[in-house]
């Protein structure tokens, strides 16, 4: 008999072959560069809290998966994580006098904008690469690396908390995190060159 023949040499290759389709299947996750951990420690030292540097340093030992990935893949992931919100969006743009053609475009004037986002829920980090420097990239990593760290130092905001309260918290955070990259792009990004160099 041939060895092609045996059921048993049948057998193994059908449970390596099902084994393969299954590791096909689970998305692998980057492995975190020396790069992406020069970003994470520049941003916390560039944060001037001390508190929080301490924090970040004895308690953060995990670092997200950051993904580098095309604009379209990132509004995709970026409309499948905000679907509810932009429901209620959609909603609130109604009941305060908008068209609901408006406020469609409204919505999707939002949904259209993110060129990179953090995942509060599973830690990974989105960077739309597109036309992009490599310094440019990294000052979008470091963006979303300050979301990452909010979440873990101050938590996901509370389920039930006021709608002032949230866009208050979210619009502070935004803003730290809009000043670190461009403090990242000042300090980094040398007439939009296409490499960076850190000094640290």
């Amino acid at each position: 008999m041939r060895i092609r023949d045996n059921p048993i040499y049948q057998y193994v290759l059908a449970v390596l072959f099902i084994s393969l389709l299954g590791c096909a299947s689970v998305p692998v996750k980057p492995i975190w560069s020396p790069e992406n951990e020069k970003i994470f420690q520049w941003v916390v030292e560039e944060i001037h809290l001390d508190s929080l540097i301490v924090f970040t340093r004895v308690y953060i030992a995990e670092r997200p998966a950051i993904y580098k990935v095309n604009m379209e893949t990132v509004r995709s992931k970026y409309r499948d994580l905000t679907k509810e919100a932009f429901r209620k969006f959609y909603e609130d743009l109604i009941e305060h006098g908008k068209t609901p053609e408006k406020a469609r475009i409204e919505v999707e004037l939002w949904l259209a904008a993110p060129g990179a986002f953090f995942n509060p829920r599973t830690d990974e980090i989105y960077i739309g690469t597109d036309g992009l420097t490599e310094c440019r990239i990294g000052a979008r990593i470091a963006h979303e690396v300050l979301h990452f760290i909010q979440v873990k130092t101050y938590g996901r905001i509370p389920p039930g908390t006021p709608d002032m309260s949230i866009y208050r918290t979210k619009m502070i955070r935004e803003g730290q995190a809009t000043m670190i990259e461009r403090a990242f792009g000042r300090h980094f990004c040398y007439e939009e060159s296409q490499t960076w160099e850190f000094h640290l």
